[in-house]
C-alpha cells in the first residue's frame, strides 16, 4: 500500500556532484593532469548534478503515483457497485484509527532513519543501523497489534458500533502489522535511490491487490471483509519478500545505542504528525457539526482538487528529498542546493497550483452536480494553503539537522491549537469558505513560526526574491480569472487557457535567468532523449 525505487549501481546516493576539470569518464586523481579554469560546461554539469538527480527519480516516483491513482479510478465503478457507502465509511473509520494508534506506536523512528543514515560514516555502519531500525519497529508494532487485537472488541464497538466490528479491527491490525514490516525496506530503497525498484514493488503490490479485490469483492461479495483479506494476503507477500531482500542486503544486528539514538530523536516527531493529522482533518469534523454533512461533501470535492498539486508535485520530489536533504545539509555546497532545490520546488508548485486553479471551475461544472458548484470558489484558498503546507519541509530541516526535535514537538502543539481556534471561530460564520480560510491562515501561521525558530537555531537561505516574483505572477493570474465575468464554459476555458500559456511564457522570459533557461532546455533534452531512446528500443 506503499511506493519503491531503485538506487545507482554503484551504491552511491546518486548525488555526486562532478567537480569542475573532470569529465565523466577520467579515473580517480585526473583533476590533477589538467590547468587552467573549467569550461562552462563543466561549471554547468557541476551546478545541476543535483537538480537532474532529484528531477530524475522524481519523474519515476511520479509515474508510479500516477498508475495508482489510474488503478484507483478505473477501479472506482467497480467498488461503488459492490460496496455500500456504509462499507466506505467502515474502511474510513479503521484506516484513520489504526493509522492514529500506529503513528503513536512507531515513535516517529521512520522519521530518524534517513537522519542517522546520512550520519553514518561507513556501509557497515549503515547496514547495522538499517537492521536496528527494522527490529526495533517490529518489535513495537508487534506490541501495538497485540494491545490491538485484545481491544478490537472494544474499538469495534465505539468507533464502528456494527455487527462484526471486532473482526473487522482484528484483520486490520494483522494487514497494520505488515504494512510496518515492509516500511524499512522501501525506506532502504529510498535511502539508496532505488526508485524504479520502489515503483516495480509498489505497483506489483497495487495489481496484486486490485485482482484480489475482484475476487473477494466482486467474485465472492464479501465486502469490507473482501477487501481486508486482500490487504492481508497481497501485504504477507510483499512483507515476506521485502524482509528477505532487507536481511540478505544487510543482515541481523542490533545496537542498542542507535535504538536509543532514533527513539530519542523520533519519539518528538509524533506530536508533530498528529498535530498535521488534526490541521487536515478537524475542519470536516467542524463543518458537520455547524452546517451539516452537505458542506462537508463541498468541501471535500474542493480539497480532492487542492491535493492534486500535492500528489503529482510534492509527493513524488518528497520521495527523492527525504532520505537526500540530511546528505545534503552536511556538504560544503549544501546552502546553495537547497536555495536552489527550494526556490524550483516553490515554482512547480506554484505553477501546478494555477493550472488547476484556472481550470477547477469548468471542470467542476462539467462533472459534478449544480449542488457541488460552490467547492470552485475554495479551490484557490486550499492551494494556497497546501503550497504553505509542504513549504514547512524546508525550515523544519534546520531542526532534524540539529535533533532538537523535541522543538517540532512544542511547535506541534502550538500550531495544532491555533488551527482549532481558527475553525472554531470562522466555520460557524462563513461555511466552506471559513474551513479554507482556517486551514490557509492555520498553514501560513505553522510555516511563519517553524521558518523563525528555525533560522534561529541554524540558517538557511531560501532566495526569497526568486520565490516573491513568481508569486506576485500567479496571484496575478488567479486574480484576473476569479475577477472575470464569465459563467459559460467554453468562454471559461479559452480564457483559462489564455492565462495559462502567458503565465508559461513570462516564468521562462521573466522568472527564470539564463543559467536556469539553460538547465530547463538540458532537462527536457534529455527527457527528449529517453523518450526517443524508448521508442527506437521499442
Amino acid at each position: 500500500m506503499r511506493p519503491m525505487l531503485a538506487a545507482s549501481r554503484r551504491g552511491g546516493t546518486g548525488l555526486e556532484i562532478q567537480r569542475p576539470g573532470r569529465s565523466a569518464g577520467d579515473p580517480p586523481g585526473a583533476d590533477s593532469h589538467r590547468s587552467g579554469p573549467p569550461t562552462h560546461n563543466e561549471r554547468l554539469r557541476e551546478l545541476t548534478s543535483d537538480i537532474r538527480t532529484i528531477g530524475r527519480h522524481a519523474l519515476v516516483y511520479g509515474t508510479g503515483i500516477a498508475m495508482g491513482r489510474l488503478a484507483g479510478f478505473i477501479m472506482l465503478p467497480i467498488y461503488t457497485r459492490f460496496l455500500t457507502r456504509a462499507d466506505y465509511g467502515i474502511l474510513e473509520l479503521l484506516t484513520l484509527t489504526v493509522d492514529f494508534i500506529g503513528t503513536i506506536a512507531g515513535v516517529g523512528l521512520a522519521a530518524a532513519v534517513f537522519k542517522f543514515y546520512a550520519d553514518a560514516k561507513d556501509p557497515t555502519d549503515k547496514r547495522r543501523l538499517i537492521s536496528t531500525a527494522e527490529i526495533t519497529l517490529v518489535v513495537l508494532t508487534l506490541i501495538a497489534c497485540g494491545a490491538g487485537l485484545l481491544a478490537s472488541p472494544v474499538l469495534g464497538r465505539a468507533v464502528l458500533g456494527v455487527e462484526g466490528g471486532a473482526q473487522y479491527f482484528r484483520l486490520f491490525f494483522v494487514v497494520y502489522f505488515l504494512q510496518a514490516g515492509e516500511a524499512i525496506p522501501l525506506l532502504y530503497l529510498r535511502a539508496r535511490n532505488r526508485s524504479v525498484a520502489f515503483v516495480l514493488l509498489n505497483v506489483a503490490k497495487l495489481v496484486t491487490a486490485l485482482g484480489l479485490n475482484i475476487y473477494f469483492v466482486v467474485v465472492l461479495r464479501l465486502g469490507v471483509l473482501g477487501v481486508l483479506y486482500s490487504s492481508l494476503i497481497a501485504g504477507t507477500v510483499f512483507t515476506t519478500a521485502l524482509s528477505i531482500y532487507l536481511v540478505r542486503a544487510v543482515g541481523l544486528g542490533f545496537s542498542a545505542d542507535k535504538c536509543r539514538a532514533m527513539v530519542r530523536f523520533g519519539a518528538p516527531m509524533v506530536l508533530w504528525f498528529l498535530a498535521n493529522f488534526v490541521l487536515v482533518f478537524s475542519d470536516r469534523y467542524f463543518l458537520n457539526h455547524y452546517r451539516g454533512g452537505d458542506s462537508v461533501g463541498v468541501y471535500s470535492l474542493a480539497y480532492r482538487f487542492g491535493m492534486l498539486i500535492s500528489a503529482f508535485g510534492f509527493q513524488p520530489f518528497n520521495l527523492v528529498w527525504a532520505p537526500q536533504r540530511f546528505e545534503i545539509a552536511n556538504r560544503a555546497d549544501g546552502q546553495d542546493t537547497i536555495r536552489r532545490v527550494f526556490g524550483y520546488l516553490s515554482l512547480l508548485l506554484g505553477m501546478a497550483g494555477v493550472m488547476v486553479g484556472l481550470f477547477a471551475g469548468e471542470v467542476i461544472r462539467i462533472m459534478a452536480a449544480p449542488e457541488f458548484h460552490a467547492a470552485a470558489r475554495i479551490v484557490p484558498v486550499l492551494i494556497g494553503g497546501q503550497i504553505l503546507y509542504h513549504w514547512v519541509t524546508f525550515p523544519n530541516l534546520s531542526i532534524l539537522i540539529t535533533e532538537r526535535t523535541r522543538v517540532l514537538g512544542v511547535l506541534a502543539v502550538v500550531t495544532a491549537s491555533i488551527g482549532l481556534a481558527l475553525n472554531a471561530v470562522l466555520i460557524p460564520r462563513f461555511g466552506v469558505m471559513g474551513a479554507a480560510i482556517a486551514t490557509l491562515a492555520a498553514y501560513a501561521i505553522r510555516f511563519t513560526i517553524v521558518y523563525v525558530v528555525a533560522q534561529r537555531i541554524h540558517r538557511f537561505e531560501y532566495g526569497w526574491g526568486f520565490v516573491t516574483r513568481a508569486f506576485v505572477l500567479f496571484t496575478g493570474l488567479m486574480s484576473i480569472k476569479l475577477l472575470a465575468p464569465i459563467s459559460r464554459i467554453v468562454p471559461g476555458l479559452v480564457l483559462s487557457s489564455a492565462l495559462a500559456m502567458l503565465g508559461i511564457f513570462v516564468v521562462y522570459a521573466w522568472i527564470l535567468d539564463d543559467r536556469e533557461r539553460r538547465l530547463l532546455r538540458e532537462l527536457v533534452a534529455i527527457i527528449g532523449e529517453r523518450a526517443r531512446g524508448v521508442r527506437g528500443r521499442s
